[in-house]
């Protein structure tokens, strides 16, 4: 799903591209954690996507989300 994506980008078909990016995210998320090389692309391609479709609320909301949970992360390992 992630490379189909970037297939999409690389074509200029964003709106493809969103379900599958998003579809792969969750994926890295719950397989490999955040922490993880992988699930950190997935979460920049997917939030590039969401840029350029113009969809700067779902975007400003994902980064929220992944910033929140980093922190908790963060926090826990200290």
């Amino acid at each position: 799903m992630a490379n189909l994506s970037g297939y999409y980008c690389a074509a200029q078909k964003y709106q493809e591209a969103k379900p599958l990016a998003g579809q792969a995210l969750k994926i890295f998320l719950t397989k490999l954690g955040r922490n993880a090389r992988m699930t950190r692309d997935a979460w920049n391609n997917y939030y590039c996507i969401l840029k350029e479709l113009g969809q700067e609320e779902e975007a400003k909301d994902l980064e929220t989300e992944w910033r929140t949970a980093h922190e908790g992360v963060a926090s826990k390992q200290a």
